[in-house]
């Protein structure tokens, strides 16, 4: 269209994986993750992650550029601030290494990760997702639930 322009503006836009309700609808799942973590849904429609530190525990996600003026946004969204505690925040904005197909070594993304002291009601094998993915519409089986 004339007038639009999609070319990325340097020093203007920052690398973020998402891996929830921020993943666009319309994009999907990349074999982008990151290690060390596992991901849970919520009884609240969300999800959660839980940092393990095994390789083997990986939550995938999208890889995607924000453009710098969009952040304080997301912040907002995930119920963090930069001027909060850690332990009083909902989410902690951190960066981590994301990998994928052609990125063996890793590369530094930010992700919004889960204050675990938050959701500690939340870490129950039934909440558990396996596969590492989450999706919208996920239903929540608590470990007495055995529907």
């Amino acid at each position: 269209m004339k007038g639009m322009q999609s070319k990325l503006k340097i020093g203007t836009q920052e690398l973020f994986f998402f891996y929830g309700t921020l993943q666009p609808s319309d994009v999907p799942y990349k074999k982008n993750y990151i290690k060390g973590y596992k991901v849970y849904n919520t009884d609240y429609g969300f999800p959660i992650t839980k940092y393990t530190g095994e390789d083997k525990d990986r939550v995938y996600g999208t890889l995607m550029y924000v453009d710098k003026d969009y952040i304080p946004v997301l912040d907002s969204i995930e119920g963090y601030s930069e001027n909060m505690p850690k332990n009083e925040n909902m989410y902690n904005r951190e960066k981590v290494k994301v990998f994928a197909e052609g990125i063996e070594e890793g590369i530094l993304a930010y992700v919004y990760i889960a204050n675990e002291d938050t959701f500690m009601d939340q870490y129950v094998e039934g909440n558990y997702l396996k596969d590492g993915r989450w999706r919208a519409g996920v239903r929540v089986r608590k470990n007495n639930d055995n529907r």
